[in-house]
This record gives C-alpha cells, sequence and structure tokens, in this order.
C-alpha cells in the first residue's frame, strides 16, 4: 500500500468506508466535510486529514469502532475473537504538550505488521542481527515490535534491563552479550537524546562511555531512527570510528521512519532516501489544500494511515513535510521514497524528544 500515482489503491476507499460505517468519530468528521455517508466517499483523497490535536483532545477511544470501545468500557471484549481483541498499545511520550495518544493493534493488527519485517531488514546479513540488545523502552512501539518481530527471522532479542540507568550500566550488559552463545550482534537504539525526553540509552551516550570499545568490536548492524545521520551528531562518523578502532568492517545502519501512533512507514536507502515499506501502513505526501496526492519529484504533508481494526489513524498528519520520488531508485527497489524530511510544526516538540519516527517514534 505505497504511494506510486496521486491515485489510490482500492482497498484504502474500502477502509476508509468501514471506518466511517464503524467509527462514530471519523463518521461525524466526514459528515462535515460533506461525506454523509460510506458511499459518498468517491475517493480516499476526499477524506479529511487527521491532525494529532484532534486526537488527543478526543481520546483515544474515539479512533476504535464503536463496538469495540464500549466493550472495552464495559469488560465484555472477551467475547470478541482472538483476532479481533486488542493484544498490543503503546503510548506517546505527550512532549508536544498534547495528551498522550494510544495506539491499539488487534491481534490480527499487530500479526500483518510485525510480518513486515523481512521487507524492512531485505539486504542486510542475517549474522548481523542474529543477537539484539533492544534499548528501545519496553512501552514504546519500536521495543515491542522488536521484541515480537525478530525472533521470527531466528533472532534472539534482549532488552536493556530496567535496572540499567546509565550509559555505563547499559555497556556493561551490552559487553556480556548472551553469555555462552555469543557476543550481540546488533544495537537497537535511539540515535540521540535531544533533551529532556530519554527513549531508552541513545547510540550517542553509549558511544561516549563505551571505553572498551564494544559497540566497534562486536556490533555489526544498529537499528535506529530519528535524524541519525543529520544534525550535531553524525552516526555514520560515530561507528566508522569506533569500527576503525577495532579493525572491523563498517556497521550496517538500518534506519527507520514512521510515528508511533501508525507504525514504521519507510527504511533509508543507502543510496539516500527513505523506502516506503507498505503493507499495513500507507502513506501519502500530499497537498495541504487539497488534500491530494503531490506528483512526483513534488513536496507536500506526510500522510499516514494505519490499516487497523485497532486504533484507526485515518489519513493521519505525522507532522512532518517531504518530497516524494516515485521513479527507480539507484538501488534497484521501485518503491516510492521520500527525501528531506523536515518536521513542519511545532519544532519544539522535536528539539525536546518526541520525533516523527517510529522509533524516535
Amino acid at each position: 500500500m505505497t504511494q506510486g500515482t496521486p491515485s489510490h489503491p482500492d482497498a484504502l476507499l474500502e477502509y476508509a468506508r468501514d471506518c466511517h460505517d464503524l467509527c462514530s468519530f471519523h463518521r461525524e468528521r466526514m459528515t462535515r466535510a460533506g461525506l454523509p455517508s460510506a458511499s459518498s466517499i468517491g475517493s480516499f483523497a476526499d477524506v479529511p486529514l487527521l491532525t494529532s490535536a484532534e486526537v488527543s483532545s478526543a481520546g483515544p477511544q474515539a479512533i476504535l469502532a464503536d463496538a469495540l470501545a464500549d466493550a472495552i468500557r464495559d469488560g465484555s471484549a472477551v467475547r470478541f475473537a482472538e483476532p479481533d481483541r486488542i493484544v498490543r498499545i503503546s503510548q506517546t511520550s505527550s512532549s508536544s504538550g498534547n495528551a498522550p495518544k494510544l495506539s491499539m493493534y488487534t491481534q490480527s493488527d499487530w500479526i500483518a505488521y510485525r510480518d513486515t519485517l523481512p521487507r524492512m531488514m531485505a539486504g542486510t546479513d542475517p549474522a548481523g542481527f542474529a543477537r539484539v540488545f533492544n534499548c528501545f523502552a519496553s512501552t514504546h512501539s519500536a521495543g515491542r515490535f522488536i521484541n515480537d518481530a525478530f525472533p521470527l527471522l531466528g533472532s534472539l532479542v534482549l532488552n536493556r534491563h530496567h535496572t540499567a540507568v546509565t550509559p555505563e550500566e547499559v555497556i556493561t550488559q551490552l559487553s556480556l552479550g548472551f553469555s555462552t552463545l555469543g557476543d550481540f550482534t546488533c544495537l537497537a537504539a535511539p540515535p540521540f537524546s535531544p533533551g529532556v525526553v530519554s527513549k531508552g540509552a541513545s547510540i550517542a551516550d553509549l558511544l561516549e562511555h563505551d571505553f572498551d570499545n564494544v559497540i566497534g568490536r562486536t556490533i555489526r548492524t544498529v537499528i535506529t531512527a530519528g535524524a541519525a545521520t543529520s544534525g550535531d551528531f553524525d552516526l555514520r562518523e560515530q561507528l566508522d570510528e569506533a569500527t576503525d578502532m577495532a579493525g572491523k568492517p563498517p556497521i550496517q545502519i538500518v534506519e527507520w521512519y514512521g510515528a508511533a501512533e501508525v507504525g514504521i512507514a519507510a527504511v533509508r536507502c543507502q543510496h539516500g532516501g527513505l523506502h516506503l515499506t507498505g503493507g499495513p501502513v500507507h502513506t501519502e505526501v500530499v497537498d495541504p489544500e487539497t488534500w491530494r496526492p503531490v506528483a512526483n519529484g513534488a513536496r507536500g504533508l506526510v500522510v499516514a494511515t494505519a490499516l487497523r481494526s485497532g486504533s484507526r489513524y485515518l489519513r493521519y498528519v505525522v507532522g512532518d513535510e517531504a518530497t516524494v520520488h516515485t521513479g527507480p531508485c539507484t538501488c534497484g527497489l521501485t518503491t516510492p521514497r521520500l527525501t528531506d524530511i523536515a518536521r513542519f510544526e511545532d519544532m519544539a516538540r522535536l528539539q525536546r524528544g518526541c520525533a516523527s519516527t517510529e522509533v524516535a517514534l
């Protein structure tokens, strides 16, 4: 489900109509936009854009199907079939100043999302993520995703222990690896903590306190997100310095882009830009006035839809602007990609650590 042309797959239109039928919050918004019935939605681009402030104001129950929200309130959700029950919930940090937003997944939602991981890791040597040290907070959507998805690829995953609250303590755990099973080969963590909000041990902090160069000697893959290759901290440069000292080959960087509310939407290409992942996260770049997708090479707002039965983030304005490219990439992939992503509103939010990426997601 990715944007290839300024048109939309039929499944998106069906999903919008389903939201109209099942969720009074979305139905009321669409009615105000001149779409009083599900059948009146002639194009997915007719659906009004949804902002973060709207979701925060309405509350997490608003974007659930009415029947599901009612069942959660009265404790009768057990009557739902297992695939339709909520099994995962992530929460934003509220560093934007708005109320925290919840992102709920049914069992079928989570399985569909989890099964996108092979595409996200395509081209990466499996030995590089054989043993994963996960420094994303366990309450964070990225932390849960890593815990659930990587074992299906044969990886062992261990989380940063909750008692490891300083970089030195985290480095100690990193150095222990899986004991007799081998060193960690993959480090999953935010690139840095740009302000007062900390989302787990950051790579910048770990590198600064890694006096024995454990990262340079043992880590072969880094999974991160949130401006990992820009700003004052250049992750590529720092990792190359560590591997050069250890006499090891360069570490592969896998950088994800998305939002805590909707999930991982894109993966950075080694040739520049971020390729859209598709699947249950549909990403658009739209004109803010017409709500229509922009043409190849044009710039607009990044808008994401989570194709879920749980929290229905429908044409959700992530808070970034980007340029979209729909032509083939020099890497060989033909999936659309985003370049020159920048926060277009509330820059202070990004500085406090709540980036729009799933992993500073």
